[in-house]
């Protein structure tokens, strides 16, 4: 796996992440204001409708019913108790809720430049939680592998935030390679995120989403008809292109094959295989208005996530 040493202190490099690079984040994400780039993010499949929805409601009082009051917030149990009409009052929240989702299954243990998809995936993760911190927001999530999943409730304190680096830590370190293991659907883990996603929650995927599917999708629509959501994907180059040529062995840890990347059928169809693929995931998602923004291993992550939550990119 190739490493570029240079960037060593603006992203993680290798197999494995620490938690002190993680935590090093804090510095180098205060000017990230985490405000979604309309124009960035609607070069990346035509014009971008977001659904943002500020920082929510949440529930603060009851008063009696007044005519032109929306009756869907009236309050029937203490109008039921008391007799009399009451309908729920809300207030705009000061502090909007993130959860970070981070998919660190054996699929993300790989890589051929810098790191491993997992460990980019994890830088993301991170430096997506400290720009919310900086922003004043709530910040949790949820990690998993193939086995389990263990969330983070957001609160508004450094000690939560640490708590999920710490889970992206353990996490990552349980990856060894070639360990034949089930595989945890990511439907799983919608199913959950369902449950734990309050109204008006800012909701961010971290995943290569190989088994996003039509049972997904409709996941999806519940989370994001009341959640705002965006999924970072981590690609590595060799996810879209073959080498240009040469002859290469390839094992899962028990069997080997061999490939001659001199053939051009086989670069072609690899790589259309690639583009369907990527196509398919985009389309789904675009149905539920979810951006979709590839990450590679040959990126620097810093500077794609300015891209796309910044108005503008950061200065060299």
């Amino acid at each position: 796996m190739r490493r570029n040493t240079s960037q060593s202190s603006l992203r993680s490099l290798g197999a494995y992440v620490s938690f002190e690079q993680l935590a090093s984040f804090y510095l180098l994400t205060k000017q990230l204001p985490l405000k979604q780039n309309i124009n960035a993010l609607s070069q990346l499949a035509g014009p971008y409708k977001t659904k943002l929805r500020g920082r929510g409601i949440e529930f603060e009082d009851v008063r009696p019913y007044q005519m032109g009051d929306d009756i869907r917030t009236i309050d029937w149990r203490v109008s039921a108790r008391s007799g009399h009409t009451y309908t729920k009052q809300f207030c705009e929240e000061k502090e909007r809720q993130v959860f970070i989702i981070l998919d660190q299954r054996q699929h993300m243990f790989f890589g051929s430049q810098n790191a491993m998809k997992s460990v980019l995936a994890a830088d993301i993760a991170a430096m997506l939680a400290w720009a919310a911190f900086h922003n004043g927001d709530r910040v949790g999530g949820l990690v998993f592998n193939d086995e389990r999943q263990e969330s983070i409730r957001p609160k508004r304190q450094r000690n939560t935030l640490l708590s999920f680096i710490n889970k992206i830590v353990e996490y990552n370190h349980q990856l060894k390679s070639f360990k034949p293991v089930p595989e945890y659907s990511i439907n799983q883990v919608l199913l959950e995120i369902q449950r734990l996603a309050k109204p008006g929650t800012q909701i961010y995927f971290i995943t290569d989403g190989f088994d996003i599917n039509d049972e997904s999708s409709g996941y999806l629509h519940h989370i994001a008809r009341h959640c705002e959501c965006v999924l970072l994907r981590p690609v590595d180059p060799l996810d879209e292109h073959l080498p240009v040529k040469g002859r290469f062995h390839v094992s899962d840890g028990e069997k080997t094959a061999f490939f001659n990347a001199n053939n051009q059928k086989t670069q072609t169809d690899y790589h259309e295989q690639s583009r369907a693929f990527s196509h398919q995931l985009k389309g789904l998602l675009g149905q539920h208005f979810i951006p979709m923004i590839p990450v590679s291993t040959a990126d620097e992550p810093l500077t794609v996530l300015h891209q796309y939550f910044s108005t503008s990119r950061r200065g060299k």
